[in-house]
């Protein structure tokens, strides 16, 4: 097949995108993995606040966080745990203890007016030992973090691949007797294929393989194009590309 043919079906070119998109998929995971690895690193240089504030936006470890207030001061069916804003509180006195005992158990205190108000915590209270909770969470998915990049952060390279593009075609040839006939006293400039070999339900393949004298093939412009739009249609035609992309990856720590 000519390149001039190639290039009508626009096979060229859409194995050079093909190329290009495979290209591009592959730089745009490398890039993708080297921001991984500069987003754990900013992680790791906030400040405790910070980075409790950053978990705080985290859905995953708040639900962490509901789940161990829960464990820690269960309160009725109707409310999970007693961290909310009106939730009871006993303050620290001469003659009672702390209930609940958020110092023991978190290491914090609760001043009077902002962090409860008579019996009863305020917002700022809830969110105060809230955000102790979470610092204690925090303090391990941190750790975590650290020992993942102490560690070593895999990343995935390729090894090697192979991209594979394939064009199939085929053309029947539906024309009458009398179009044939037609053809024959007046052949037209666009006419690829010979009354001598135009033989219904075969593949153009077929058609050329021992019936075509191969030195005319040079001179051969083979098109693939829709049928003609007159009436009775004399040719139907139809392409296909496939497109098939393999690669293999390795992991480099």
């Amino acid at each position: 097949m000519s390149n001039s043919a190639l290039n009508e079906l626009g096979f060229a070119e859409f194995v050079a995108k093909l190329i290009s998109d495979t290209f591009g998929a592959v730089l745009a995971s490398q890039i993708e993995q080297q921001d991984k690895i500069t987003e754990l690193t900013n992680l790791l240089s906030l400040s405790d606040d910070e980075f409790v504030a950053m978990c705080m936006q985290d859905d995953d470890l708040v639900f962490q966080l509901e789940e161990n207030l829960k464990q820690r001061y269960p309160f009725d069916s109707d409310t999970a745990h007693a961290v909310f804003k009106g939730a009871p509180y006993q303050p620290p006195t001469q003659q009672k203890e702390e209930q609940p005992p958020f110092f023991n158990d978190l290491g914090i205190s609760l001043e009077e007016k902002l962090h409860f108000s008579g019996k009863k915590l305020t917002e700022e209270g809830a969110k105060k030992i809230k955000n102790a909770v979470m610092f204690n969470i925090a303090q391990k998915q941190r750790q975590l973090l650290s020992d993942v990049l102490i560690n070593g952060i895999p990343k995935l390279s390729v090894d090697h691949g192979k991209i594979n593009a394939k064009l199939t075609f085929s053309m029947k040839d539906e024309g009458s007797q009398e179009e044939e006939d037609e053809s024959n006293s007046a052949p037209s400039n666009n006419a690829v294929i010979t009354n001598n070999f135009a033989v219904n339900n075969l593949s153009v393949a077929n058609r050329f393989a021992g019936v075509i004298d191969t030195s005319k093939l040079i001179k051969t412009r083979l098109n693939i194009t829709p049928a003609s739009n007159r009436a009775p249609q004399d040719a139907q035609s139809s392409a296909n590309i496939y497109s098939e992309v393999e690669i293999h990856f390795k992991s480099i720590l």
